[in-house]
This record gives structure tokens, sequence and C-alpha cells, in this order.
């Protein structure tokens, strides 16, 4: 029982941090000139506030109260092996079609007729969040795309693996006071992805998007340091940045109309990479003797 008070009351804090840093973005957003909140500029800009005050810095704040260290408790402190940063980085450009399988598989789930209401708002929140994504990632310059990179790619994965891997496993596999006997890290990693998939609110999504996140809490707990899962999430941002970019760059066709491998025409690459790709990771995270 104070085993789960405390976690509560660690959860409970985090959640404070981030109201309080949700109430000063929202005053610094008065100082931005009025009518600006169509533009692509202000969209980044938002995305930009939003990360580093709702991610980073509530979960620094976080680890500093509670592991009187800001890296530490984080996971931050542990170097990167080179060698496995550069096979997951392979595993994960392998796995981008996986990932595109799943999803299309994800977005052809109907709900029962009696849920028709709730589907619709589904839908609703789908198409507002690609609507978003495709004004984001607009853009055929070369300061757009690094931008992009650093907005979209860069900023996430520091900043979503700080939260819901870095903060959320640390609350959830922290030991218990009693036994002295850490949590089950299964549970932590799979309870971890299903919240990281939800937030996000994309549920034609939700599958890919909480297998992705299993995935980077065994990189972590195979790691020891959250490095590793921050380079696996930024790559996959990165691959989606730099192919809707090198797509605009050669057709000039609206990102609407682009195709991605692993979808329903080509659901075949997906299913190759996915036997690939499983295989690659089952042998970087099956324990070692």
């Amino acid at each position: 029982m104070e085993d789960i008070k405390f976690k509560l009351r660690q959860t409970l804090t985090f959640i404070g941090l981030m109201l309080g840093m949700l109430v000063l973005m929202m005053l610094l957003s008065l100082l931005l000139p009025s009518g600006s909140e169509l533009s692509a500029g202000y969209m980044k800009l938002m995305q930009m506030l939003q990360t580093i005050m709702l991610f980073i810095v509530p979960a620094l704040l976080w680890s500093k109260f509670y592991t009187n260290t800001y890296f530490s408790g984080l996971w931050l402190n542990r170097r990167l092996k080179s060698g496995d940063a550069i096979i997951v980085v392979l595993l994960m450009l392998v796995g981008v079609p996986v990932i595109n399988m799943l999803g299309w598989l994800n977005s052809q789930i109907t709900l029962p007729a009696f849920m028709a209401d709730i589907e619709e708002w589904m839908q609703q929140l789908e198409q507002k969040a690609q609507e978003m994504t495709f004004m984001l990632l607009s853009g055929t310059r070369v300061s757009d795309l690094l931008v992009n990179l650093f907005v979209i790619a860069l900023l996430p994965a520091i900043g979503e693996e700080m939260t819901f891997r870095g903060v959320l496993m640390h609350i959830c596999i922290n030991r218990n006071p009693q036994t002295g006997k850490p949590a089950n890290p299964h549970i932590a990693i799979w309870v971890c992805a299903i919240i990281f998939s939800f937030i996000h609110f994309q549920f034609y999504g939700f599958i890919p998007r909480m297998l992705v996140g299993a995935l980077f809490g065994y990189l972590l707990w195979y790691s020891g340091s959250l490095w590793l899962p921050i380079v696996a999430h930024f790559t996959n941002n990165a691959t989606v940045v730099l192919t809707t970019y090198i797509y605009q760059l050669s057709t000039g066709k609206p990102l609407e109309e682009m195709q991605d491998f692993g979808t329903e025409h080509t659901w075949w690459v997906g299913l190759i990479c996915l036997v690939v790709s499983f295989s690659g990771f089952y042998l970087l995270l099956r324990p070692k003797k």
C-alpha cells in the first residue's frame, strides 16, 4: 500500500509540473502576434514550446526533486554504445514499412454500429491530426528541412522519451520499499507504451504507436540508457521528415497524394521488413549469458 501511495505521489507531482508549464506556455502564446495561428511557422513554434515546456522541463524538474539529480533519474547518465546505436538506426529504417503496414491495418478497423458517434469523433481527430502534420512537413527549402528535423524529429524524440520512458518507467519500476524488489519490467514497458500511444489521440495509429513505444521501452531496459530509445525515436521521426521532403522536392505533388511502402498495394514489403526487423531486434534484445 505504501508503494502505491509513493507511486501515486510521484505521478501527481509530475502531472502538476506539466499543468504548471501548460499555464506558462498559454501565457507565452498571448505574446505572439494575433492572426498567426494558421501559419506553419506558428504551428512549429508552438510544437517546439510544447515539447520543451510540457515534456523536457517537467521531466528534468521531477528527476531533480525525487532523485536529486537532473539526469541519472531519467537514465541519461549512462553512455550510449556506438555499435548498438548503429544497429538500432538500421533496424528502425528497415522497420518503416512495418509501421506503415500496421498503421494501414489499424485504419481498417471499424466499430459496431452503436458506436458510430465515437467512430466519427475518432475520424475527425485523425483528419485534424493529418492536416496539422501535412502543414508542419510542408516546404521544399533546405531551411524547412533543418527546422523540421529539429522541431519534429529531434525535440520530440528527446522530450517524449524523457517523459514516457524516463519518468513513467522510473515510477513503474521503482523498487517497492517493503520488499526491496523492482516491479515487473514487462508490465512497466507495456503500460508506458499504451499511455504513450493513447496520449497522441490518433486512434487509427494506436496499435503501431503502442508497439513502437514498447520497443523503445525494451531498448531502455536492454541498455540501461535512455539515449538508445532516443536514437530509435529520432530515426523514426527523421525518416518521415526526410521522405516527405524528398517527395515534395522530386514530384512537386501535395503530401496527400504520397503513398507509403507497406500499405495497401505494397503490404508484402511490410511483411518482409517485419521478419527482418523482428529478427534483428530479437537478437539485439535477447538476454546475454
